[in-house]
């Protein structure tokens, strides 16, 4: 039996070509000694590949913070947030019209007051038919001059949903992420509002 050698008989002329890779600072080819390697051998290069892994650590590091600070707020820190989101909200939604309860058109300052107080109905807080914009005098002097709200809210938004408001309502439990989701809403539905104003 022949024996057939495992060599072929001729040889492969096929070579091996590197492509150059660009440096990251300079943007000038170079041949990589690494496959990590991504800017060149000069000085200014090098500095620059340290400046950049430094500025990527330190950004790697700050978010870090922010999450661990985040995360040591309370739950109070977050509702006064997204209070002050759907407030903005509330008064782009009723620009221009009076005070829901003394029907005053100027006023120093305007908040958004609830109809149903946010300590006695935290369910409702949020609630954007609890909400209107009202003069500071009524708001905050008049604890909210609830009898004359109610008055206006009747005009505005019916007896059936005035009802509804004054009825029981389920318990209120939010979480952080609940409320970032309710302050995104809140703030997209401001800008959608505002821009249909212009």
């Amino acid at each position: 039996m022949k024996r057939t050698s495992l060599l072929r008989a001729t040889p492969t002329t096929a070579t091996l070509t590197v492509k150059p890779s660009k440096c990251k600072a300079c943007r000038l080819p170079f041949f990589r000694a690494s496959a990590w390697q991504t800017h060149c051998r000069s000085e200014a290069c090098a500095v620059a590949a340290l400046e950049a892994a430094r500025e990527k650590r330190e950004r790697a590091e700050s978010r870090a913070h922010r999450l661990k600070l985040a995360d040591s707020k309370p739950l109070s820190h977050w509702h006064a947030l997204t209070q002050a989101a759907v407030n903005a909200l509330v008064q782009a939604r009723d620009r221009g019209k009076p005070c829901i309860s003394c029907g005053a058109t100027s006023a120093a300052q305007w908040d958004a007051g609830h109809y149903m107080s946010r300590g006695a109905n935290p369910a409702l807080r949020y609630e954007l038919a609890n909400l209107a914009v009202q003069c500071v005098a009524c708001n905050r002097f008049k604890s909210g001059n609830q009898a004359m709200f109610r008055i206006g809210l009747l005009a505005r938004i019916g007896l059936a949903e005035v009802e509804r408001l004054e009825g029981p309502q389920p318990l209120a439990k939010h979480t952080r992420e609940s409320l970032a989701a309710l302050r995104k809403w809140a703030s997209a539905e401001k800008r959608r509002v505002q821009k249909e104003a212009e």
